[in-house]
């Protein structure tokens, strides 16, 4: 998982032979990776793309938001700002007491 933005300009160098890519861990809380749409988006576009592109057989994940309310309105603002990427999957984030 690249978790927020740090360190993703040697993702590609860290993917080996994984199979999957998770995008960013709960972008929408400040908590979290805390980015907004439009960087997770810009970063998406300008790191995770080109290795997606690179490796046929590897399955890349949207953002994984968190499951308070922001985390859809997030979502959808990333989605709008990240026209045309692809992603196989969208992981979602959610906590159960028990």
């Amino acid at each position: 998982m690249q978790w927020g933005s740090g360190g993703i300009s040697s993702l590609a160098s860290q993917i080996g032979n994984a199979t999957y890519l998770l995008a960013f861990n709960e972008p929408d809380l400040t908590s979290q990776s805390n980015l907004s749409p439009a960087t997770a988006a810009q970063l998406f576009k300008q790191y995770i793309q080109p290795i997606q592109a690179k490796n046929k057989n590897l399955k890349v994940g949207a953002p994984a938001v968190s499951a308070a309310p922001g985390g859809r309105v997030w979502l959808a603002s990333f989605l709008t700002a990240c026209n045309g990427c692809k992603f196989d999957f969208l992981p979602i984030v959610s906590y159960y007491a028990s």
